[in-house]
This record gives C-alpha cells, structure tokens and sequence, in this order.
C-alpha cells in the first residue's frame, strides 16, 4: 500500500499507501545518504508521467460528443480502479495520535493514472503513487516515500471489468523513516462489479514481496486489499465505504490493518474542467500498538476527459 519486532531497537514509521504503521527496526543514519538521487529519481519519473498524461490530454481536447461523460458516469468511474479514465488525485490522509509519536501523522499522495488503448492489445491502465510523509516528534520529518507503480491490463465484461498485472515498490525514500528499504515486487488483480445500476463494487489485491535492497532492513511480504463500494447519485454525488487499503502482513501478524468506515463525494465542473472531491473516515477493527485506531482522507481528483 515486511516489519518484524525486535528487542533494543528504535521504533521507525514506515509508510504504506492508504496508511501509516510502525516499524521496528535498526536505525543507521548513514544508510540513505543515497536518499537523494532517489528524490532525484522519483522527480523524473512523476515529470515523464505527468508529460505523457498531459500529451495524451491535449491529443484528445476535444472528444466527440458521443465520448463525453456524464457526471454518474464520471462519479462510477472515479470510483473504480479498472476503468478507463485519465485523471491525476491529490489524496490526504491524517492520522491523529500516530502510535509511538507525539502528534498527528499526514500523508499526501499524488496519484497520476493513464490508460493505455489500443485494438491489438486490452487495455492497459499505469497508476504511479508518489507519498508524502510528516512524521510529529520525536522524529519531526517530512520528505518523500517509496513510489509504487500499478499496471494493470483491464478486460470488460457484461458484469463489469477484471484486470490482472504486476504491482512495484521502488526505495526512494528520504529517509529510512518513511520507506521499507527494499525493491518489491507482485502480482496484482482487480474485480469490479458494474452490472446493477449506479453501484461499483469490488476490490484491488496486491501481494507485495521484497526481492532485492538493504540487507540490514526487514523482509517485505504483504497482501494489500483496495476495497471499492459505491453507490453513485444524481447530478454527480457518490457515497460508500472508504477506500483505505486492507493489510494483512504475512511477515508481522502485528502490522495487519483493517480500517473500514465511510466516503462522501461529488464531481463537479470549474469552467470546462473535471473535478471529484470526496472526504473519507476510517476505523481500524484491528487493534495493534503499529497503526494508528482513526484515518481521516480528502481526495481530490482532476479529471482529464470531457464531461456533458
């Protein structure tokens, strides 16, 4: 969105998209002095994937009227992972008494996705999220996670969309505070369920495991859960269940998080441009000293396709 408790060691936050929780692991301040060209890396890497958004975009300014949306369309389609549409989310997520810290963590991701079309080949859509992480005391730190690609090849059915494809973890972290340290890699599969009326439903599954990287850090082995359900309203307004990610961790039953609660949101238009904006709370059911009990989001998402 990989920890293991060991004795004597200093407790360090480590980020998962949708999340935080606590690391315990060893702390040595001279192993991300190569933190920078990481930052260097992830600034090319976010500049090739806005370009080509951007590009694709001016391309296809002006769509027939027949390709344009309506707000439930849009509203359906912000809301399922497998769908066709161009858009970039700024996402915020705060969590208020971080355990281990004196203080509220915050979290900002910026999220680009991008389909891919083409007739020899199914669709294929490209997601990129870069985190943001503030850590409070004792840490006070803020700087740039691990970035995760998800690329997934999306298949339409009568019932709705299924897609199948790989999931990545590259270590750019700024610090070994707010990343795992290690190079991941795994499968990741996507069912979503459109068939009945104004309702998305489904979920994303990611199982993320380490391959390469710091030696000295912990194993990364975790299955990550994107539940989707929504139900989409006139005029553009949508509500369901968050969409905070589901960890189980197969390395530390301690990191597992299961934050369930609620999400509000509507599209709308500024001029002639797409927006979604949406508010999310979430609980975790799962009680643990390494993620946080209450998560509160805010989303919001430039969309970059016509709308009626």
């Amino acid at each position: 969105m990989l920890r293991k408790s060991n004795e004597d060691c200093i407790p360090a936050p480590f980020y998962k998209p949708g999340f935080f929780k606590i690391n315990y692991g060893i702390m040595k301040a001279n192993l991300y002095h190569k933190g920078t060209q990481f930052f260097y890396l992830a600034e090319v890497i976010l500049i090739f994937i806005l370009a080509s958004m951007l590009s694709r975009h001016a391309l296809t300014q002006a769509p027939a009227k027949k390709d344009s949306l309506t707000h439930s369309q849009v509203a359906a389609q912000v809301n399922d992972p497998t769908a066709p549409l161009r858009l970039v989310m700024l996402r915020d997520v705060i969590a208020p008494d971080l355990p281990g810290f004196n203080g509220t963590g915050n979290l900002f991701e910026l999220q680009p996705v991008f389909p891919i079309k083409s007739k020899h080949f199914p669709l294929q859509l490209i997601k990129a999220t870069i985190p943001f992480v503030t850590l409070p005391d004792p840490k006070s730190i803020t700087g740039i996670g691990d970035i995760q690609i998800f690329d997934l090849m999306s298949f339409k059915e009568k019932w709705g969309r299924w897609g199948a494809g790989l999931g990545a973890v590259f270590p750019t972290a700024s610090s070994t505070d707010i990343g795992a340290g290690k190079w991941q890699l795994g499968p990741a599969i996507g069912i979503i369920y459109t068939h009945t009326k104004n309702l998305v439903a489904g979920a994303v599954f990611q199982n993320l495991i380490s391959f390469a990287g710091d030696t000295e850090r912990d194993v990364v082995n975790q299955l990550s859960i994107t539940p989707t359900l929504t139900c989409v309203f006139p005029h553009g307004w949508f509500g369901g269940l968050s969409d905070f990610d589901i960890i189980f961790d197969w390395e530390n039953s301690d990191g597992t998080s299961v934050p369930l609660g609620l999400q509000a949101g509507k599209v709308f238009k500024i001029g002639s441009n797409p927006f979604s904006f949406s508010m999310e709370v979430g609980w975790n059911a799962v009680k643990s000293l390494q993620v946080p009990v209450w998560l509160f989001g805010m989303e919001l998402t430039v969309i970059l396709h016509k709308i009626k």
